[in-house]
């Protein structure tokens, strides 16, 4: 749920990683058609440093993301700094 999504960000922002992509997995793991639960695991995962791992989730991201154009560019731009070896956070 995006109630969920949005509590893992609040975790990330205050840099409790770990327990920011566990509460993203069992997002996505409930909600694996939503695109926003990719991207939520995707930050979590860059937040601790697996790149090749975020992207992976990112680029499934996109795939899923519909025609929300803010959403596709937002999610574009993550996928350009993971290529680059950069946290999206």
């Amino acid at each position: 749920s995006r109630e969920v999504h949005f509590y893992g960000r609040q975790l990330l922002g205050e840099k409790m990683y770990k327990e920011a992509q566990q509460v993203f997995k069992v997002n996505y793991d409930k909600h694996p058609e939503d695109y926003y639960t990719h991207v939520g695991l995707a930050r979590a995962y860059s937040a601790l440093g697996d790149y090749k791992k975020a992207l992976s989730l990112m680029k499934s991201g996109l795939e899923r993301v519909g025609n929300d154009a803010a959403a596709k560019a937002n999610i574009t731009a993550m996928i350009e700094k993971l290529e680059k070896g950069q946290d999206v956070n």
